[in-house]
C-alpha cells in the first residue's frame, strides 16, 4: 500500500545529498510549438489538492538498487517539457529529493501538481534483449504519514474510456476538466491497495491499442 510505503520511505528522505548523486544531463523546451506527440503515459505521481509554488525539487521513489533514472516533465498545455538524467553514486531509497534546474521555474509556478506532471524511470533488458521501461512516482512536495497525497496516472488517450488493469482488475480513467489538455486529458487514480514492489500495468485505450509498463510502487 501507498502508505505503507511513505512511511517506511520518510527515515530515508533526505539522506541523500547533491553528492549522492550527479545529473548527467538536463533540456528543456518553453515554447507554444513543444513537440507533445508520441507516447500514452505522461506521469505517475503523487498529487495534493494545494498549489505547489516551489519548483525548485522534485522528489522521486525508487529501488535502492537503481542507480540511473531519468525523469520526463511535461505541462497540460504542452507548453513546457524537460527530461533529467540522473546517476545516484550512492545505494539511496525512499522520497529522494532531486534539484531541479530550471531556467523557467518563475513560469513554472503558477501551474498546480495536475498541470505539471511526471515520472521517473529506467531503461531495463528482458531475457531477448529487448529494452523496457520500469516507471518510479515522483511528486512536487514531500510526502509524509500525515500528507493528503494521491497516486494517479496522467496519460494521452485519444479513447473515450480508457482503464487500466493491474492482476486482472480494470480501473477506469477519468477525462481531465481544463480548456486546453495538448500534453495529456486523462487521469487515473490509483487504489490504495496498489501491490508493493513492480506491477505490470496494462493500459486499454480502445481500438485493440493495448500499452505495458512494468510499474514499481
Amino acid at each position: 500500500m501507498f502508505f505503507r510505503l511513505w512511511f517506511l520511505s520518510l527515515m530515508a528522505i533526505s539522506s541523500v545529498n547533491a553528492e549522492d548523486y550527479k545529473l548527467v544531463d538536463f533540456s528543456e523546451e518553453y515554447s507554444d510549438n513543444v513537440d507533445v506527440s508520441g507516447g500514452l503515459l505522461i506521469g505517475y505521481q503523487l498529487i495534493g489538492s494545494t498549489l505547489t509554488k516551489s519548483k525548485k525539487h522534485i522528489y522521486l521513489s525508487k529501488p535502492d538498487d537503481v542507480d540511473k533514472v531519468e525523469i520526463v516533465i511535461s505541462t497540460i498545455d504542452g507548453v513546457y517539457s524537460a527530461s533529467m538524467k540522473i546517476e545516484f553514486i550512492r545505494e539511496s531509497n525512499g522520497w529522494l529529493p532531486i534539484h531541479f534546474p530550471s531556467e523557467h521555474a518563475e513560469k513554472l509556478k503558477g501551474y498546480d501538481q495536475s498541470e505539471l506532471v511526471a515520472y521517473g524511470f529506467t531503461r531495463k533488458k528482458d531475457r531477448a534483449k529487448k529494452t523496457y521501461l520500469q516507471i518510479f512516482p515522483v511528486s512536487w512536495e514531500l510526502p509524509s504519514a500525515n500528507s493528503k497525497l494521491k497516486p494517479k496516472f496522467f496519460i494521452n488517450s485519444a479513447s473515450s474510456m480508457p482503464r487500466y488493469n493491474i492482476k486482472r482488475k480494470d480501473s477506469f480513467c477519468k477525462k481531465i476538466n481544463a480548456e486546453v489538455k495538448t500534453a495529456f486529458n486523462f487521469y487515473c487514480d490509483i487504489s490504495e491497495d496498489f501491490p508493493n514492489g513492480n506491477n505490470l500495468i496494462l493500459f486499454n485505450t480502445g481500438s485493440g491499442k493495448k500499452k505495458k509498463y512494468l510499474v514499481w510502487n
